[in-house]
């Protein structure tokens, strides 16, 4: 408005056409008009505040629509008339052209700005690492979106994969100075709030008046002096993902301009998103494909125990059968207690060892499970004591280094377990403990029984050392298979195996280490329940009844033949030793002998045909086998040719079971 003997510019202000009617009878008639007096037209109302004497005015026309209405008004009445509407409908045409055309211009700039944020986003999207900046980048493109898009709050809500809520985070406030002071993000239910309706229906959601919403959260925004909203969906990859939100103090300012250029944002937004997601898909795809190759390199690990675990099987178990049978012969024969308990630990050595065997037999899928019994925790740390040493007092000597052992066992209840594998893991434990005193240390073993918060009853045996300690990294992964810090020297097996065992037991083992201090393991074992019976024990059987006979033992490793035949003996028995099968064959006659025992693995020949062949022979006389190679196949077809089998290294007491059950049933 021009205005002349007014202080200051006019007011600006909406007027609307039922307050003017002369200005809507210009709209409507979409022509000039002119008033001579306005005290005779009773349509006319002063524009300004106070009234005129005489009036012209004329619409403004575009495309054959009124945008708005040229008036000029004069303070003496009878100014204007008709011969002055040729001339300001001319001016008010020319005014109307200007007008379209500044409209163009603001439109084709604001045009431009949106493109150039849009441009913005989509190299950011582009040039960006998505998987690795996303917060950040969201950031930015919302502050981008700020300057095309009115805007005094905003922010962005990712649907959670797998749960019906949203995580939602402030991005801008207008009411925050400071955006390091900007609340963090949190996760909100679904159900019930405008991310959730935006998201189903695709579409954005357009909320002129807050105030008026039916969403709780959108009252709150009004509450805080904002009066409108928007909310638009983001999509990406054939999904929504989320959405962003803006909200304005200024009403009905989300108009189709603005939410034209949200939707176009979102998009990018949704493809960044997208990008995002295959990312992540990328990186888990590539780590679950590390971690099966690790698993295929570890099945190959093990097949190649297996494999290890059945060829030395055989030899390792004849072995240690030369030691026992030996070391039991000599129990029978010598009288100074000192050696008889010598002799007591050389026995346990090789029947540990035994069930080492086995477990590394079971390992290879050779060998079952063996069965539990009582066992006590105190007793079998005395005797992983004494197993270990030569160890932790010769070895360590040998290398400089002076070791204590501090013994503080106190008596523990029974529980079931394997003894012989309960007694192994104590004794890795004292091993590892030694291996870890480069020069002079302790290492004290003591036992105890705990109750735990729930009232369980826990036995406890625990192995420290004032050894270098385990560093956090190396700590990590102690327990892996085939993982070792000893060089060539170490396996790897023997903590992963030890924690299988406890585990196994029903237990678990606990590790405190300080790097330059010591460490710290503790072995928790379950006490059998009060209302449990206790596990049934054979009964010595050194003392079965059993019929002397004529015995042929086939057997080719001489330290297991000796003491075999020198047990059969003591006896009464009498024996013929052969020591291939061959040798056997030629010293077999029928109704010669009232046994034949063979050992499986032969140089010559197998135990399954040397017993084949003497059971064509002779099919009266009883056979027994003796197996290195673990428990029998239900399907090897050792009992087509053998009474009975025995597997080594077997004691003394079990072989005596045999022979007497076999010869009984002669």
């Amino acid at each position: 408005a021009a205005v002349r003997g007014m202080d200051g510019p006019p007011p600006r202000a909406r007027l609307p056409l039922a307050e003017a009617p002369l200005l809507a009878a210009l709209a409507a008639e979409e022509r000039p008009a002119a008033v001579s007096d306005t005290a005779a037209e009773p349509r006319y109302r002063p524009l300004l505040g106070r009234p005129a004497g005489s009036w012209l005015g004329a619409p403004l026309l575009r495309h054959g629509r009124v945008t708005g209405a040229l008036v000029l008004e004069c303070d003496t009445a009878g100014r204007f008339g008709p011969d002055d509407l040729p001339a300001v409908g001319a001016i008010a045409a020319q005014a109307a052209v200007v007008l379209e055309n500044a409209r163009l211009s603001a439109a084709a700039e604001e045009l431009t700005r949106q493109l150039e944020v849009v441009t913005n986003v989509t190299q950011l999207v582009n040039s960006r690492d998505v998987s690795r900046e996303l917060p950040g980048l969201l950031r930015t493109i919302i502050h981008q979106i700020r300057l095309v898009v009115p805007c005094d709050l905003a922010a962005v809500a990712l649907a959670n994969d797998g749960a019906d809520s949203f995580t939602v985070e402030t991005v801008y406030d207008y009411a925050v100075r400071d955006p390091t002071e900007l609340p963090p993000a949190a996760q909100v239910p679904a159900e019930g709030t405008p991310w959730q309706t935006a998201c189903r229906t695709g579409s954005p959601l357009v909320q002129r008046d807050l105030a008026a919403s039916g969403f709780a959260e959108d009252r709150d925004l009004a509450a805080r002096g904002l009066s409108a909203s928007v909310v638009v969906p983001i999509s990406g990859g054939n999904r929504t993902m989320g959405a962003l939100r803006f909200a304005c103090r200024q009403p009905e300012v989300y108009r189709e301009p603005q939410v034209a250029t949200l939707l176009e944002i979102a998009r990018q937004v949704g493809t960044m998103l997208h990008k995002e997601r295959l990312a992540r898909e990328r990186e888990e795809a590539a780590s679950e494909l590390a971690r099966s190759r690790e698993h295929l390199n570890m099945v190959d690990k093990v097949r190649l125990v297996g494999q290890l675990a059945s060829g030395v099987a055989h030899d390792f178990n004849n072995r240690l059968a030369g030691i026992l049978g030996n070391a039991q012969l000599l129990l029978l024969e010598i009288e100074d207690a000192e050696q008889r308990e010598m002799l007591r630990v050389i026995e346990r050595a090789a029947k540990d060892g035994t069930e080492t065997v086995r477990r590394l037999q079971g390992f290879a899928r050779m060998q079952p499970d063996e069965q539990m019994t009582d066992v006590w925790l105190d007793a079998l740390a005395r005797d992983a004591i004494d197993l270990t040493r030569p160890r932790w007092r010769d070895v360590a000597q040998r290398r400089g280094a002076r070791i204590e052992i501090k013994r503080e066992i106190a008596p523990t209840p029974a529980i079931l377990g394997r003894p012989g594998e309960l007694r192994e893991v104590l004794s890795n434990l004292i091993i590892n403990a030694a291996d870890a005193i480069p020069r002079s240390g302790v290492i004290t073993v003591w036992t105890a029984e705990e109750t735990d918060a729930d009232g369980g009853r826990w036995v406890v045996a625990t192995v420290a050392d004032t050894g270098t300690g385990i560093p956090p990294e190396v700590q990590a992964r102690i327990f892996d298979p085939f993982f070792t810090t000893k060089g060539e020297q170490g396996t790897g097996l023997g903590l992963a195996v030890s924690l299988g065992i406890v585990q196994s037991h029903g237990g678990r083992i606990d590790v405190a280490s300080e790097p330059g201090v010591g460490t710290r393991f503790s072995v928790r074992l379950p006490v059998r329940a009060a209302g449990q019976p206790p596990v049934a024990t054979p009964a010595p059987r050194r003392n079965l009844p059993m019929r002397p006979g004529h015995v042929l033992l086939a057997e080719s490793e001489l330290m297991l033949r000796a003491p075999t035949a020198r047990l059969l003996r003591r006896w009464g028995h009498r024996v013929t030793e052969a020591a291939d099968g061959a040798a056997a064959l030629a010293a077999f006659a029928p109704g010669e002998f009232d046994l034949v025992i063979s050992d499986l693995g032969m140089p010559d020949m197998s135990g399954f045909d040397l017993l084949a062949e003497i059971r064509r022979r002779d099919p009266a006389v009883p056979t027994v086998l003796l197996s290195g190679w673990g428990r029998a196949d239900p399907d090897d077809g050792r009992e087509t040719v053998a009474d009975a089998v025995l597997e080594k290294p077997f004691d003394q007491d079990e072989l005596r079971a045999v022979v007497a059950g076999v010869l009984a049933r002669r």
